[in-house]
């Protein structure tokens, strides 16, 4: 969902900020106090903040008379993502297990037939799991 490690860590711990200081929107964080807050590199910080800018997770501007850097979270963009993947994993869910329920192995088929319906059971769900949009999410009960 958000990639990496760094970018998780990174995004809670500005998440943790937002709201916090001098002013409401904007989180003034250096790249020396990230390293001392979360332990990432400053070339990690700079991968994982440019990630989370290219997914829409996090906003960053340069402001002030020594050109510092600001961040903000956009909270509502995170919680749709994160209800939109997990409206997405219900489906999954429910659309693996009705089409397993009908390939379901019996005891009378050989083992080797039994192991085939498993296989095939984890390629659908793959499959599916790629293939489902978000019209697809709309539609979910």
């Amino acid at each position: 969902f958000l990639g990496s490690v760094e970018e998780s860590i990174i995004l809670f711990q500005l998440l943790y900020w937002q709201g916090k200081g001098r002013d409401s929107y904007w989180i003034y964080k250096s790249v020396d106090e990230l390293e001392h807050e979360t332990g990432i590199t400053r070339s990690k910080q700079k991968t994982a903040i440019d990630r989370l800018i290219k997914k829409g997770f996090l906003e960053k501007t340069n402001k002030g008379l020594f050109n510092r850097r600001n961040f903000h979270v956009p909270v509502d963009k995170l919680c749709r993502s994160i209800l939109t993947l997990h409206k997405k994993q219900d489906l999954v869910d429910r659309e693996t297990s009705r089409y397993f329920a009908e390939i379901q192995p019996t005891q009378k088929e050989p083992k080797s037939t039994q192991r085939l319906k498993t296989k095939e059971y984890v390629h659908i769900r793959n499959e599916l799991k790629e293939k489902l949009t978000p019209e697809c999410w709309k539609r979910a009960p």
